[in-house]
């Protein structure tokens, strides 16, 4: 979503670099992990401009420092942000090359609020039950619901949206074309799903507002 300066929100996880087993655990079409990388980084250079605002929402790569800094170079913005997911490696992370670091927040777009984090929203034992889910949707990892929609990644489904849970958005690469989304396609979705966000619109615009700091 476009701020008063004109910068604008993008939103992607899930990239794995350097992870050769996700080709063939999510069946991403690509012949390695060389070619997954350049396209992805190729994509979001198309769209992300140097003064917009790249949010990585977990999962960015298993390898080592040299992985994070190899993909990190090679982005048009330097203005990047990590939610870190369950992959990232603390000691891996070029922290000097990020703005921040965080296990989860809340954003502000166009006046509405969002979460973000890595991990979907858990579900409550009954819901789980009911549509018969993997015990993993009850992993005290994951976020409470708390009324507002969701941006996470994790789950690696092709889909934005999911059937169990009606406020929830994927930013995956697998549900994006291996594309970032932007905050105004966000926006968008919610709007076609007939949701008020679960709160008021006010005058901010593009300002994270809450996180929940990484500490070493």
């Amino acid at each position: 979503m476009k701020t008063k300066n004109n910068r604008q929100y993008w939103f992607i996880s899930d990239i794995h670099v350097d992870h050769t087993n996700v080709l063939h655990l999510s069946k991403r079409p690509f012949k390695n992990v060389q070619e997954m990388e350049q396209t992805i980084i190729e994509n979001i250079n198309k769209v992300v401009r140097p003064n917009d605002v790249l949010i990585l929402v977990g999962d960015v790569s298993l390898g080592k420092k040299e992985s994070w800094v190899r993909f990190l170079s090679a982005l048009t913005t330097k203005n990047v942000i990590l939610v870190k997911g369950n992959h990232d490696r603390w000691q891996s992370i070029p922290k000097d090359m990020l703005l921040m670091i965080v296990e989860q927040m809340v954003i502000r777009m166009h006046g509405f609020l969002f979460v973000v984090s890595h991990y979907p929203y858990r579900c409550s034992a009954w819901r789980a039950f009911w549509r018969r889910l993997h015990p993993s949707v009850l992993s005290p990892k994951r976020p409470r619901d708390t009324g507002l929609w969701l941006l996470h990644g994790h789950d690696h489904r092709t889909s934005r949206l999911v059937h169990y849970h009606p406020r929830m958005i994927s930013v995956g690469v697998d549900a994006n074309d291996f594309k970032p989304i932007s905050g105004e396609e966000i926006i968008r979705i919610v709007q076609m799903q007939g949701s008020s966000l679960g709160n008021k619109k006010d005058n901010w615009f593009g300002r994270i507002i809450k996180r929940k700091k990484k500490h070493e």
